[in-house]
């Protein structure tokens, strides 16, 4: 991701995955192996979000045509 071809490729790729949304109580539910997994899933996802369009970017055109209807813009 250090050009601009490299940041094009993450932007355009799909998006991950988002993991179920679970209350404490069903949290509390889960065996061990099971919140690991989820909780993995959760550090993934937000790991991987979508570059946000912001001023700065779009000053160093970072943003192409066509992004904002793949929702990136």
């Amino acid at each position: 991701m250090t050009r601009k071809e490299g940041f094009a490729a993450f932007a355009e790729a799909p998006d991950p995955p988002r993991p179920q949304d679970l209350t404490m109580d069903e949290l509390k539910l889960l065996d061990e192996q099971a919140l690991e997994r989820h909780n993995r899933a959760r550090r993934d996802y937000l790991a991987n979000l979508r570059p946000i369009k912001t001023n700065q970017a779009e000053a160093l055109g970072l943003f192409q045509p066509g992004w904002g209807q793949a929702g990136l813009g």
